[in-house]
């Protein structure tokens, strides 16, 4: 039978998580799990440094963990980097469960130390039975196929080398090398939901399902590869379907409707804007809203454009186009300020950069964006409507003038060409009220 330390090195070998020449960082909480993760790599010679957090939540135990791990680390010439934080107090400012908490600050830590020591691999020591423990409280909650896939071993640089080895197996390492770990008695509580179905389902499912554990393993590896097949096949998807515009990234409204696979290509979409994927029911929402409505996330925004969806940073957006609501007075934009206000009568304006309109048919939010290919309006004074490109053509615009040219819009018609002329449908009539001023000034 081959022994435990063959195991992991053939393990490690065959699936190519890491060489012997990589900066390797191994997270160390001082239990027994980290404890023996460190132990297989020091005899299979990897080099490698220790990161531990004290989340100090068990006051003098969470100091103990500390000293323990970098005791170990002087024992054995492995560098230990450690950090305090005040877990209760970062889990009331930002809303958060203590586990939850603790999850952000440890990876948010993990990251910065790989990005400033520069480490090409951060390692943690979860294991089988962490596993099923995590696809059980992931299908209690609520989840789609991936979190069925339970925990992925390689996520960009995090690695989980001991997915391959039950609880069972650990532990009879861990007492065959004496390796010495710290108990955390916290562990050993139900109020804690992954303690609770440690400690309590899974031992209960057992008594009826003797072989419980293994065929969840086996249903998450099936459900990992097809996760795997349906995140290639989305990828392909969204590749297809997408369309980039001198900085903007568009998708066409039908094509992703009637798209397979379509609540994975709009989940994946909505994570590449910096979205939540819980978010998807408002982006089916927006699929089917009227032009102009949008989402906005920390770092992006969707927006509703006739048969498109158009994704942009607020940089790339202020080049382009610009969301207006009715509350908002003043737009400040790259190529001049928009500007508008509610109108007491008709009065004929001379500058050409204002306007009075009708503001009944209007429609918010409005926008304001360069003109396109396809544009038309219904220039005022006439009853028929005319492609943006052939009244350029008819007002003798220069190259420049036209590419510079912006429009404002509300739902699928053009109100303004700004500095041209109005749309003959939001042309002023006698008693017409509401009225609104509108006014453009190019920097």
């Amino acid at each position: 039978m081959m022994d435990f330390l063959t195991s992991f090195q053939r393990h490690i070998k065959a699936r190519q998580f890491f060489q012997k020449e990589d900066r390797l960082l191994l997270a160390v909480s001082g239990g027994m799990d980290s404890m023996v993760l460190a132990h297989l790599l020091l005899k299979s010679g990897f080099s490698f440094s220790v990161a531990h957090m004290n989340f100090q939540l068990r006051g003098l135990e969470s100091d103990g963990d500390e000293q323990f791990v970098k005791n170990w680390g002087l024992e054995n010439g492995v560098e230990v980097f450690s950090k305090k934080v005040n877990t209760e107090k970062y889990a009331a400012l930002n809303k958060l469960g203590i586990q939850e908490a603790a999850r952000k600050l440890r990876y948010d830590w993990f990251e910065e130390l790989s990005v400033g020591q520069g480490f090409s691999r951060i390692l943690t020591a979860h294991h089988a039975d962490d596993d099923i423990e995590t696809a059980l409280h992931l299908y209690f909650r609520g989840t789609g196929l991936r979190g069925l896939a339970g925990i992925r071993p390689v996520r960009e640089k995090i690695v989980r080398p001991l997915l391959f080895a039950g609880r069972i197996e650990i532990e009879a390492f861990a007492t065959l090398n004496n390796i010495r770990f710290r108990n955390d008695a916290s562990n050993l509580l139900d109020k804690y939901t992954r303690n609770f179905i440690r400690l309590q389902v899974i031992p209960l499912l057992q008594k009826n399902y003797p072989t419980l554990n293994e065929n969840i393993l086996d249903n998450i590896l099936r459900f990992s590869r097809l996760a795997d097949e349906v995140d290639k096949a989305t990828v392909t998807i969204i590749k297809k379907l997408e369309v980039r515009e001198k900085g903007i990234l568009k998708y066409p409204v039908q094509a992703l409707l009637k798209s397979l696979f379509r609540s994975q290509v709009l989940i994946r979409i909505l994570q590449n804007a910096g979205f939540n994927p819980t978010q998807l029911p408002e982006l089916e929402k927006l699929l089917q809203s009227d032009s102009g409505k949008y989402l906005h996330s920390s770092t992006h925004r969707i927006l509703k454009d006739r048969k498109w969806i158009i994704i942009s940073s607020p940089e790339e957006t202020d080049a382009t186009f610009f969301v207006i609501e009715k509350s908002d007075q003043i737009i400040k934009t790259s190529s001049g300020e928009f500007l508008q206000m509610p109108a007491d009568g008709f009065k004929p304006v001379k500058d050409r950069f204002s306007e009075i309109i009708d503001a009944t048919g209007l429609s918010y939010p409005l926008i304001l964006r360069k003109w396109k290919t396809g544009d038309y309006f219904y220039p005022l004074g006439m009853k028929h409507k005319k492609k943006l490109s052939r009244f350029f053509i008819d007002q003798k615009l220069s190259v420049h003038e036209k590419e510079n040219t912006w429009v404002l819009e509300s739902g699928r018609r053009i109100v303004w060409v700004l500095g041209q002329r109005i749309d003959e449908r939001f042309a002023v009539r006698k008693n017409t009220v509401p009225l609104l001023k509108i006014s453009w000034k190019p920097l």
